[in-house]
């Protein structure tokens, strides 16, 4: 996954700030205030990733089990979804994997209806 290509990450005064630019590839229209973390998942975004890496990368910046940071990386995924600034790899593996690391079953066979998560 990865957020989309035609952004801004950029620091203003004491925010950082992700603003999406292209109307093409979202319409999420404003921008989004990140706090330390934030900045550091986008920044880890901005290139292709997956859960684990950014669950891996943020335990090490705060030097932490990457447990304790699961959830938080799973609420702030989740959040960049609903502003539709992030694009999966692949939408059935990815909530394949957030629904497996929360103990759920999916049918394999089938696609979520909604296409979003």
């Amino acid at each position: 996954m990865r957020l989309i290509e035609d952004h801004i990450l950029r620091k203003i005064h004491e925010n950082v700030v992700l603003v999406p630019l292209s109307d093409s590839e979202t319409d999420f229209k404003g921008m989004i205030v990140l706090n330390h973390t934030g900045e550091f998942l986008c920044r880890m975004l901005e290139q292709d990733t997956d859960r684990d890496n950014l669950i891996v990368g943020l335990a090490q910046e705060y030097e932490t089990e990457p447990k304790s940071v699961e959830a938080d990386v799973d609420a702030f995924l989740a959040e960049l979804d609903s502003c539709h600034v992030l694009i999966p790899w692949n939408r059935w593996e990815t909530l394949s994997s957030v629904c497996r690391n929360k103990g759920l079953l999916l049918c394999p066979s089938e696609e979520p209806a909604c296409g979003r998560f």
